[in-house]
């Protein structure tokens, strides 16, 4: 689906480009154009990374309280626990009613979708829709860190 939505936007994009280049205008007009195009690919490439690990930084920054609160909850259970907007996974019970409250309180306040701990992380999931999910990574078992596929770090023990 993804991939219709790209493609048609490349396509519509390709066209719309090509009637601007195609009207009668003078020839350095067009190439001024052209050359900003090409500057604008050029700089969104060399730092999309860079912007989106700036943008993760500052949500991990300035919600860092928040965050330390939530990963102290959590690290002190052992099964994986999943906390979404509507429900609560907890296998084994493990959370008091307290736990759970504050949570939730905390998932409203960081505004993120889901919450989930696994054996060696707590997973923040910060936009999701359909197959595509964007999430930080708070890493508490630094030796099976390599089982979690690739993965950038941000901050500390943040990744994404």
């Amino acid at each position: 689906m993804y991939f219709i939505w790209i493609m048609g936007g490349l396509i519509l994009s390709g066209i719309a480009y090509l009637f601007i280049i195609s009207k009668k205008d003078s020839l350095k007009n067009k190439l001024i154009l052209t050359t900003v195009l090409i500057s604008a690919i050029f700089i969104n490439k060399i730092s999309e990374s860079q912007l989106i690990d700036f943008s993760f930084w500052t949500f991990i920054t300035f919600n860092e309280a928040h965050l330390d609160r939530a990963n102290q909850i959590l690290r002190g259970t052992t099964m994986e626990i999943i906390i979404s907007k509507t429900r609560i996974y907890d296998k084994n019970g493990e959370l008091k009613e307290s736990d759970v409250s504050e949570l939730k309180n905390l998932q409203g306040l960081l505004g993120v979708n889901i919450i989930a701990k696994t054996e060696s992380y707590i997973y923040y999931e910060l936009y999701g829709f359909l197959d595509n999910r964007v999430g930080i990574k708070y890493i508490f078992d630094e030796a099976k860190k390599d089982n979690n596929g690739p993965l950038r770090k941000v901050k500390g023990s943040w990744y994404r």
